[in-house]
């Protein structure tokens, strides 16, 4: 309803704007004598335009509902505009609900956004006091019984007064509204229909162990912001206590709804979920429990702001400030929970959730601080009997300050019941104390925990007798021991953590990075980063387990160990190890297995030796992890059996004995067998010797040996280069005309060195002089058909090439092959 400025006269114009689901308008009587004046029709829709204080608004529209016929008005004093401060907002009484004729009377000065109170229903006048109320009670205020209607509060026990309100309002499709601070002794039943909005008034419940409100086998219940206290001190440690609760919900009741509520000091429960009922919400209310003093810090586990009984289904608690009890939120074996974007803190007796077995349960952006023990707990009971605990998501809460773990789901019990399908996923957990854990978990089969921050716990993540977890992308930081903990646990991926600054504690004996141990099996620890700015976690990685064999360790860096980087069983196998970083003050990895260990695909393995026993497949590799001079590489299996057989690959078996003995980066022959004098054939032709590379690393030198200087050398027109296998120019020497010319061993540096070059590389060592009498080199006897028995050009040991040169080509030019086999040497 709009209503003018000033105290309209006699028969002045009345506004009615029905809504748009209003047929028929009402008629509207607005003066001061009760004389009718004028009706402003609606269309069919009720949409009219009308200006105010010159200001042109398209209104609120209002009216009663189907059925009603007409709507009476009264005005006393002054009224404000709609609009008085232009902030677009209706001034007035906003929705006429009712299906009966209805007055409003002493309705007085307003401001923006509140109004007075209708006073009178059906037809009969009674003046209301002219209190302020925020436009969204209107539509309340309008169809509402006030309990003061049905007699004065006597301070003593206003139950009976508060019951029959309830009632009234119930069979008559109205809100009860609580206008008084009542006392009552005892429970008030709210029927089916029900509607309560206690934002005027206070219930203060004085009975021992009594419930206030008791929604017995009812449906379609509202109470709204209902203030109520209870005694508190009735508290008793046991069920008994669920007796004193603000709200007890009972039987098959459904759809009720606890909204913007205020109960505080009940000493069992503020609102308790019994029976089967279902569809229950509590949302955006404050539930205060009796606190410090009642119930005892641990010790105590009965009280709670919110329970929900065993069999009961699709509760939620949403958008709630809990505190002061034994447990926040609790449950039985339940179906369909949600715990949504709730603030639980200060939990006197032990945790900030505790829920039994729970089918399709969400915990989520809640804030949980300060609590006794667990921050959130899901356990199976101690029971054989009920439902499993499936299908459970945790997930962007904050745990700050829980007395023991942040977050614990526990298989409590033996026998088939099972904690299954469960996602711990984006929560942030820090300070948990008495040797509490960010994350626990017991007993679980299937879960990925994932994406959580935690840090300043006893272990980081901690499983127990779990199946089928997945534990990735979690950064986990001060723990005062362990980062990651498995114990007797199988098929689990721990995947890309990250755990910074574990062994807070300094207790070198038990404090690891990743610590796996007891009967786990089918492990994978992979792409890990561990690191200890600190000096006080004794290993990176500890795998203590008997399965060792199963367990993959690959893409891992550990570094910042006081011991090793990692430790393995002694003599035990590792399915696979690979590419991981290690760093320890003591080295890298202590007990490395001495045994096969599985490196990757297809079948390759690491072992000091050919296997002895086993069935092996043909094509199977070991490689040698002790490999030394003239050793194999490692085995290839030959013919697949038990063991197989085994051939050994790789071994540096040359003809010449292998130069590396000799310091040498590879050489043309063994100096053993260069027992002789070999000319270096032509004048102005190059003398070439092919070498095998035997080692990496840079090549600085030319060794050989003169054994006969020559004579009339000509400077600048003898060199000695090295040539790549395809022909090209690597690197060369000084002029050797000086070294050519006297006897002895000859180390002749190049200018620049030639990098390094791969293993097993082919070059030549390409000599070139000029002058009147050759030099002799230390060589071996042999023929040209034996020194290159086998080859062809361009691939001969040992060759000349070119005619008439007097430098060194930039590619070889075309070989015959040599019948001197010189000792040409690169170094």
């Amino acid at each position: 309803m709009l209503l003018p400025k000033g105290q309209p006269a006699a028969g002045a114009l009345g506004y009615l704007y029905a809504d748009e689901d209003c047929i028929t308008p009402a008629e509207v009587y607005y003066d001061v004598s009760g004389t009718k004046g004028p009706l402003i029709p609606l269309d069919t829709h009720g949409r009219r335009s009308v200006t105010l204080d010159g200001w042109g608004r398209q209104p609120n529209y209002w009216g009663p509902e189907d059925g009603a016929t007409r709507l009476w008005i009264r005005v006393n004093g002054v009224v404000n505009p709609v609009d008085a401060d232009y902030k677009w907002q209706l001034d007035g009484l906003r929705d006429i609900d009712a299906g009966y004729d209805s007055r409003i009377s002493g309705l007085t000065e307003t401001v923006d956004g509140q109004a007075g109170q209708l006073a009178e229903h059906a037809g009969q006048i009674t003046d209301l006091d002219t209190s302020k109320v925020d436009m969204s009670d209107r539509r309340l205020q309008a169809t509402g019984y006030l309990v003061s209607q049905f007699g004065t509060p006597n301070g003593s026990n206003d139950r009976t007064l508060l019951q029959t309100a309830i009632s009234a309002a119930a069979e008559a499709g109205g809100w009860a509204i609580i206008d008084a601070h009542l006392t009552i002794s005892g429970s008030v039943t709210v029927p089916s229909g029900a509607r309560i909005d206690g934002s005027r008034g206070r219930v203060t419940q004085t009975a021992n162990l009594s419930n206030t409100f008791v929604v017995a086998n009812a449906s379609d219940v509202v109470l709204r912001n209902v203030r109520a206290t209870g005694l508190g001190t009735d508290y008793v440690p046991s069920s008994a206590v669920f007796a004193a609760s603000a709200v007890n919900i009972t039987g098959a009741s459904r759809n009720v709804l606890i909204d913007g509520c205020d109960f505080r000091s009940f000493a069992g429960v503020g609102v308790n979920i019994g029976g089967t009922a279902a569809d229950v919400r509590v949302v955006n209310s404050r539930l205060q429990g009796p606190g410090p003093g009642i119930i005892q810090p641990v010790d105590h586990n009965y009280g709670m702001g919110v329970v929900g009984h065993q069999n009961s289904s699709a509760w939620a608690v949403i958008g709630c400030d809990i505190s002061h009890y034994a447990q926040g939120v609790n449950s039985g074996d339940c179906t369909d929970v949600r715990i949504i974007g709730n603030y639980l803190h200060d939990m006197t007796g032990q945790h900030g959730i505790y829920l039994d077995a729970t089918i399709n349960l969400v915990i989520a952006d809640n804030i949980i601080r300060d609590t006794g023990l667990q921050g959130i707990k899901v356990q199976l009971a101690n029971t054989t009997n009920g439902i499993d605990i499936d299908h459970v998501t945790i997930t962007g809460n904050v745990i700050t300050a829980s007395g023991s773990h942040g977050i614990l789901l526990t298989k409590a019990i033996s026998g088939g019941r099972q904690v299954r399908r469960v996602t711990v996923t984006g929560n942030s957990i820090s300070t948990a104390g008495a040797g509490g854990d960010g994350i626990n978990l017991i007993g679980v089969h299937g879960a990925v925990v994932s994406s959580n921050v935690i840090h300043n716990a006893r272990h980081g993540l901690s499983a127990t007798d779990c199946v089928g977890l997945t534990i990735g992308l979690n950064r986990l930081s001060s723990l005062q021991q362990n980062g990651v903990l498995l114990t007797a646990t199988s098929d689990v991926d721990v995947v890309g953590n990250r755990i910074t600054d574990p062994a807070v504690d300094d207790i070198l004996a038990g404090e690891f990075g990743i610590f796996v141990t007891g009967a786990c099996s089918n492990v994978k620890i992979d792409g890990n980063t561990v690191s200890d700015a600190n000096g006080r976690m004794r290993y990176g990685l500890y795998l203590n387990t008997p399965n060792q064999g199963t367990v993959v360790v690959r893409n891992n860096d550990l570094t910042g160990a006081t011991d090793h980087g990692a430790r393995l069983d002694n003599a035990q196998d590792v399915k696979e190890w690979s590419n991981n970083v290690l760093g320890g003050t003591t080295g890298p990895v202590l007990n490395f297995p001495t045994t096969r260990t599985i490196k990757g695909p297809p079948l390759e393995y690491t072992a000091t030796a050919p296997p002895s026993s086993g069935t092996w497949p043909r094509g199977a590799v070991v490689w040698n992890t002790t490999p030394s001079l003239g050793g194999p590489v490692g085995w290839v299996c030959t013919t697949a059996g038990t063991p197989g057989v085994w051939s050994q690959f790789g071994a540096r078996q040359s003809v010449w004995n292998g130069p590396a003995g000799n310091a040498l980066a590879g050489a043309s022959i063994d100096p053993m067998w260069a027992n002789i004098s070999v000319g270096a054939t032509t004048a102005g032709v190059l003398h070439l010797a092919r070498v095998l590379l035997e080692r990496g690393g840079p090549i600085n030198s030319v060794e050989f040996v003169v054994t006969a200087a020559g004579t009339g050398l000509v400077a600048d027109q003898c060199w000695i280069g090295v040539y790549s296998a395809a022909g090209d120019l690597l690197g060369q020497t000084a002029d050797q005309s000086v070294a050519l010319a006297s006897g002895g061993q000859k180390s002749s540096a190049l200018t620049v060195p030639i990098a390094s070059q791969p293993f097993g590389t082919s070059v030549y060592v390409a000599l070139l002089w000029n002058g009147s009498v050759a030099p002799q080199l230390r060589g071996a006897a042999a023929t040209a058909t034996f020194a290159n028995v086998g080859l062809t050009a361009p691939n001969f040991r040992w060759a000349n090439a070119g005619s008439e040169l007097t430098a060194l080509p930039a590619t070889l030019p075309t070989m015959t092959a040599s019948t001197q086999p010189s000792y040409l040497a690169l170094k």
